[in-house]
């Protein structure tokens, strides 16, 4: 027998109808629903193959937060309309997916339910435009695109610039709770130009508000490090064994692997065997970084194992 690896980015399975439920913390990391948790998940199947997965997340005391479709049972590829709630029940947001790209229009609410924002996405790489935007006493402050937006969240984080049918223009300013930035970006008829941020007393110049992490050497190498050192446990090697997984790997900002977590895996030494082995990938990736900022970074991989 022999063991193969293959690294996807979509997984169908034929399943029945039928319902899963899987519970998150604060920060959407799954847990066991018998400890504590914030969220959790109920997952709907369809009797037809290949989905659609749909899905609705609810907060700890049963108040629906989101409800969506997928067209994968790893959850990765976002189909069709996806509403999110706040916590009074009010509807927080309305967006649309085509193959787990935001297309067409959108809505924001406030918690008191005044609308928002509304809006609508020009292409498929998540680049949209404003259209009207409220305030949270219903003043009204920009309309058909243009104006002054303002936005900030309970945590103190916001964002504020002038728009210009519908795209930002100039400068724009705001402050990232999460990450702890301050930043100034500049714009031209919605194009960003650079920017300048603040971190732990550190200034940053950027051309890019975000850098994604990944393999110095590429995609390619990790796959073939992890093909050519993992080996399944005996008892595996003796069954039929193939299972869809998700790898969640954390990029510190030195671009060393920080951790990495799975999910979707029955088998406790599969799972153990296929962390350390990622573990040791001696390859570096490239910085993540947000304006400028190095930051640790999730990457989310769908593998595929098999014994053949």
């Amino acid at each position: 027998m022999k063991t193969i690896i293959i690294f996807v980015s979509t997984f169908f399975v034929s399943i029945l109808f039928g319902q899963e439920k899987k519970c998150y913390n604060d920060s959407w990391k799954q847990v066991k629903c018998s400890e504590e948790y914030s969220f959790y998940r109920v997952i709907q199947t369809e009797r037809i193959t290949n989905g659609p997965y749909t899905v609705k997340d609810y907060y700890h005391d049963g108040t629906l937060q989101m409800e969506g479709s997928y067209s994968d049972n790893l959850y990765l590829h976002k189909e069709g309309e996806f509403k999110y709630y706040y916590e009074n029940g009010k509807t927080s947001l309305v967006e649309n997916y085509t193959n787990n790209k935001p297309v067409g229009e959108f809505k924001k609410w406030y918690p008191n339910g005044q609308l928002k924002w509304e809006g609508r996405y020009t292409d498929t790489d998540g680049n949209s435009e404003y259209i009207n935007f409220w305030k949270e006493d219903g003043i009204q402050a920009v309309k058909e695109g243009n104006g002054f937006f303002f936005s900030k969240n309970d945590d103190g984080s916001f964002i504020e610039g002038n728009l210009k049918e519908g795209k930002e223009d100039g400068l724009w300013k705001g402050y990232m709770k999460e990450l702890d930035i301050t930043y100034e970006d500049r714009y031209s008829n919605g194009v960003f130009v650079e920017g300048i941020s603040q971190h732990a007393g550190k200034k940053y110049t950027y051309t890019k508000i975000q850098e994604i992490a990944y393999p110095q050497n590429g995609n390619s190498d990790l796959r073939n490090f992890v093909a050519n050192n993992f080996r399944f446990p005996n008892k595996i090697l003796r069954e039929n064994y193939s299972s869809a997984i998700v790898m969640i790997i954390t990029i510190d900002e030195s671009g060393n692997i920080f951790d990495v977590l799975t999910e979707n895996i029955v088998d406790e030494k599969v799972k153990e065997r296929l962390i350390n082995i990622v573990k040791k990938y001696p390859g570096k990736f490239i910085l993540p970084k947000v304006r400028g900022v190095p930051n640790k970074q999730k990457l989310r991989l769908s593998v595929i194992l098999s014994v053949d």
